[in-house]
């Protein structure tokens, strides 16, 4: 049925100053314009648009409800749904609005491309790609499109299609300051460090609040070594503009003025964790020249860590980390993120001391674990191969256990189970025996005490090679192609850690490579001839 002459002038209207950025006067126009047809498909589809403009995705999500059930073939009504439910993070059912609308009209390309995004977000890599590809295939001049699909394409591994397609995207349009951020990080995984760092100081030129380009800079100059201006960046993970916000919102746990390089003589200053266990660790390392300031120090960090950290720092308050914090770290004078600390004392690459290890197992339980475990008449060594998979990045760091097969045909060597997440279950198809105690510790305490008896670590990269680290103990990690910046960008020392060796991936997703590497290295230290650490 034809609309009456002004109702179809208050849609059309309506429709105009919503283009025209007034949303007041466009949901004005709807609302009239449904009182003479309230059940035109037009109407509730008009006042969802104006509602989802002017910020209210929630309300708009109920009026292109009402647009669905007037006219369930209406392919823009799904996928406008589909845009208000990914903006309220229901990717679940905004998946099921672009599929809605992909059902009504197969070549819809922004219905592809969103589905690709929110696939992405569910973590479903490999369904992802596929409709990131057809909407590629549709629209091969579009840099946003090709930008999603080189996004869908770095998630499955495929760095070098990946960088390829962000390219081209950027051929197409030069000022796009996401395709930048985002060809400097395949560049990075590449270990093309260099190109890396110069996309995203092009990102940052197009828009220099990007939170994320600069925190991605700060990695690629951290792996290079180019610490002063690294740590400057690094400094981003505290923006409440970061995607990473874990740092941001410990910020905002903390109202007094952070510390920058004051006397502390007659003062208190608290360091707050903000990251992971590994992290943790790593920069508990800097807390011995923080101590030499003087002053009062308290350490607030993953409950976790708490009795590791509070015997090997005696002169330090340790506090679990909780929400709000403990009323002595309140009141402190100071308060500093523990990530920020390398800033002030770590510069250069000749400010890492050379140490044996900064922190203390237990020696009593150290002790106890001895007598159980007995002589060794073998070298022992323990393993780990995964990390926690609620990680974003866990399924590049971590391997199965299955991939360490080839290290089972090495003689002269007993293996120990370190991992106690969710993949603990493969040791029931381990390649090669394994001994596990691991379900006897309570926190990284006892797995320091039990890591006391053993010659050696393997581990890919998860808290368990920073743990051996920060213990002084031999510890070989295995890292990807994009490694954690402390491991650096080649070579196979850390300033960090001098007893850890470093294997890493030549190609993306190498496990092999690596295996083999580390079987080798291992064949000749169970006779004696290989280094356990590498040389300086």
């Amino acid at each position: 049925m034809a609309l009456e002459a002004g109702t179809a002038a208050m849609l059309a209207e309506g429709r105009s100053r919503l283009l025209q950025g007034d949303v007041g006067g466009a949901r004005e126009r709807f609302d009239l314009a449904a009182k003479g047809a309230p059940d035109d498909l037009q109407v509730p589809f008009g006042i969802g648009n104006a509602w989802y403009e002017s910020g209210d995705a929630a309300t708009a999500v109920e009026w292109f409800r009402r647009a669905q059930g007037l006219d369930p073939r209406c392919a823009e009504v799904h996928y406008n749904l589909g845009v208000a439910l990914q903006e309220l993070q229901r990717d679940e059912e905004a998946e099921q609005a672009y599929r809605a609308a992909l059902s009504s009209r197969a070549d819809y390309v922004p219905a592809l491309n969103n589905l690709g995004i929110v696939l992405r977000r569910l973590r479903r890599y490999g369904e992802a790609l596929a409709p990131a590809l057809r909407a590629a295939e549709l629209a091969p001049q579009d840099a946003e499109v090709l930008n999603n699909l080189g996004q869908a394409l770095a998630d499955l591994g495929h760095v070098a299609e990946a960088e390829a397609s962000y390219r081209e995207a950027l051929r197409l349009r030069p000022d796009y300051p996401e395709a930048w951020g985002n060809r400097g990080v395949a560049l990075m995984s590449r270990g093309e460090l260099d190109a890396a760092v110069e996309c995203f100081e092009a990102a940052i030129r197009l828009r220099p609040g990007d939170a994320d380009a600069r925190l991605n800079l700060s990695h690629a100059l951290l792996l290079q070594g180019k610490l002063e201006r690294g740590w400057e960046e690094y400094e981003q993970r505290l923006s409440e503009h970061c995607g990473d916000s874990r740092s941001a919102i410990g910020a905002r746990r903390y109202s007094q003025r952070a510390w920058q390089g004051e006397d502390l003589s007659g003062g208190s200053l608290v360091l707050w964790a903000e990251q992971g266990m590994g992290d943790q660790i790593l920069f508990a390392g800097v807390i011995p020249d923080l101590l030499a300031r003087g002053g009062r120090l308290i350490v607030e960090c993953d409950p976790r860590l708490v009795a590791l950290f509070q015997r090997s720092f005696p002169a330090v308050r340790v506090v679990s980390r909780q929400d709000p914090p403990a009323a002595e770290a309140q009141a402190a004078d100071w308060q500093l993120a523990l990530g920020s600390l390398p800033r002030h004392f770590r510069r250069a690459l000749g400010d890492f001391p050379s140490h044996g290890g900064y922190l203390r197992a237990d020696p009593a339980r150290a002790a106890a674990w001895g007598e159980r475990l007995g002589k060794a008449g073998k070298l022992r060594v323990g393993l780990n191969w995964a990390g926690n998979p609620a990680f974003r990045h866990d399924r590049w760091r971590s391997a199965s256990l299955a991939d360490f097969a080839p290290l089972g045909g090495v003689p002269h060597v007993e293996w120990f189970n370190l991992h106690q997440g969710v993949r603990k279950s493969e040791l029931a198809i381990a390649p090669f025996p394994l001994h596990d105690y691991a379900g006897e510790w309570r926190d990284l305490d006892d797995t320091a005490a039990f890591m006391a008896n053993l010659d050696l670590v393997i581990s890919t990269c998860t808290v368990i090679p920073h743990l051996a680290g920060a213990l002084g103990k031999p510890a070989w990690v295995l890292v990807h192609g994009l490694p954690y910046w402390a491991w650096g960008g080649e070579g196979k020392a850390t300033p960090w850690y001098p007893s850890v060796r470093v294997f890493r991936q030549r190609g993306w997703g190498d496990w092999p490579a690596v295996m083999a590497e580390v079987a080798a290295a291992l064949g000749e230290l169970a006779v004696g001839g290989a280094e356990l650490a590498p040389k300086a």
